[in-house]
């Protein structure tokens, strides 16, 4: 699985292949459900966070350039999985949907993902190279921070 980009830097494509991708995911998890028979909600809540909802999350920080519209699709094939978990019906609201899953809304979750990029980047630019080893760069917030005991 790629990302897929455009010259523009529109994701409108990327986003397709990705909800072609949880579409056909989704219709896998389908046959494990059935009225009498089948998987329990709790145990197809595990397989759509660990067989869905990665596609669903893959260059996460990324998509947040594209448009509503194509974050909406995303949105949708999201909440059609989790209507699939628990057997609701489409007029269930979303909120209902998630609360009962367990699982956060996508916008979210990619929220919380950029703030960990961009600690992620944050860090790195602080690590220098000193002459045969890397130290950590102090900066002015730094200083005088020590670690507590016990934490």
């Amino acid at each position: 699985m790629g990302t897929l980009l455009h010259p523009r830097l529109c994701l409108r494509r990327h986003i397709e292949e990705v909800t072609n991708s949880v579409r056909e995911r989704t219709r896998i998890l389908q046959k494990l459900v059935g009225t009498n028979w089948g998987a329990t909600p709790q145990s197809l809540s595990t397989i759509y966070v660990s067989f869905i909802r990665p596609v669903l999350e893959y260059a996460n920080p990324m998509p947040n350039l594209a448009s509503q519209t194509s974050l909406g699709k995303l949105d949708r094939v999201h909440n059609a999985a989790l209507r699939l978990v628990l057997g609701a019906l489409r007029s269930t609201p979303i909120t209902i949907l998630e609360l009962a899953t367990g699982c956060e809304p996508l916008g979210l979750r990619r929220g919380e993902q950029i703030v960990y990029a961009q600690e992620r980047n944050r860090r790195r630019s602080t690590v220098k190279y000193n002459g045969g080893r890397f130290c950590h760069a102090t900066t002015q917030n730094q200083k005088g921070v020590r670690p507590q005991r016990g934490s």
